[in-house]
């Protein structure tokens, strides 16, 4: 081989290695690329991550909005406290006693919670509803004693589950075989039929406080 034929061929050699160079960058460029997206995969991968994170409290509060409507809930419509202990029937046709406090009638009932322990609490619900009665028991009054129903009725009163004892009162024309006739032993006429008295602590059979009678 001349010199001439030397000197093409390491020429073609030189363009070959500097093709094969080329190539190479190219290669690294697109590798790089290729990292990059990894990165940018992987940015928006933890973004995602954050995202997801942020649903945790997002959950949280949602879950605290359904404890308070809950809460809300559970609050059972009191509308007049009348404290603990003491009580007993009293009123007119237009509201009843109901511990301290006095409920109108007939838009609110009287409620007893605890009926079956020492002391029972008293409170006023709109409505006729009382909240969900205790292991101790509960009474829903609309009535105490004849005074709280209009003319021509009297006040009956009757077990309407157990367990929980619920008792419940209210005024009708007559009680049935299953009710007793609850009445006010400080009434100057108590309304009991003939035969009858009306004596404090008579109620008894209905978990009623001492305070509380029926006709018998």
């Amino acid at each position: 081989m001349n010199d001439r034929s030397k000197a093409d061929s390491a020429l073609r050699v030189l363009c070959l290695l500097s093709l094969l160079s080329g190539c190479g960058g190219a290669a690294a460029l697109s590798a790089g690329l290729g990292d990059a997206g990894s990165d940018a995969t992987t940015g928006d991968g933890s973004a995602q991550s954050d995202s997801g994170d942020s649903g945790g409290p997002l959950d949280a509060g949602a879950a605290e909005t359904a404890t308070a409507d809950g809460g809300a809930a559970s609050d059972g419509g009191i509308v007049a406290d009348g404290g603990s202990g003491g009580g007993g029937p009293g009123g007119d046709a237009s509201s009843i006693s109901c511990g301290s406090a006095s409920c109108s009638l007939p838009s609110q009932t009287c409620c007893l919670s605890g009926i079956k322990a020492g002391t029972q609490t008293y409170g006023c619900v709109a409505g006729t509803t009382c909240p969900a009665a205790p292991d101790a028991g509960s009474a829903t009054l609309a009535c105490s004693d004849t005074a709280n129903c209009t003319a021509g009725q009297i006040c009956c009163a009757g077990e309407v589950s157990n367990p929980p004892k619920v008792v419940a009162s209210a005024c009708a024309a007559a009680c049935n075989a299953n009710q007793s006739q609850l009445c006010d032993p400080s009434a100057a006429d108590a309304g009991c039929p003939t035969g009858q008295a009306c004596t404090a602590g008579s109620a008894s059979d209905l978990d009623l406080p001492p305070s509380y009678a029926i006709c018998k």
